[in-house]
């Protein structure tokens, strides 16, 4: 598989992941009018933990990886590019 049409491909999937994020207005407004409401809870004190970053690097980088080492003609299954990066 060529390089730049991985990246081509890379490109649009970080496109699609992003048009899902945005929260359609008309299903926001329905869903406030239907959920009661909530009492605000007590804050509590952030931890270490919480601030501390990821130790892999991220998802799209991650499936990169895992098409350009897989090396397949037809491209790379989900199932193949999940094991690879559970085995990485």
């Amino acid at each position: 598989m060529d390089v730049n049409k991985l990246e081509e491909l890379i490109v649009a999937a970080e496109a699609e992941a992003k048009a899902h994020e945005v929260e359609q207005p008309e299903k926001a407004d329905e869903e406030k009018a239907a959920a009661p409401a909530k009492v605000p809870k007590e804050k509590k004190p952030m931890q270490a933990n919480a601030s501390q970053k990821p130790s892999h690097p991220p998802y799209f980088q991650m499936i990169k990886e895992a098409v350009l080492a897989l090396d397949e003609e037809s491209g790379s299954s989900p199932y193949a590019i999940a094991k690879f990066m559970e085995q990485k």
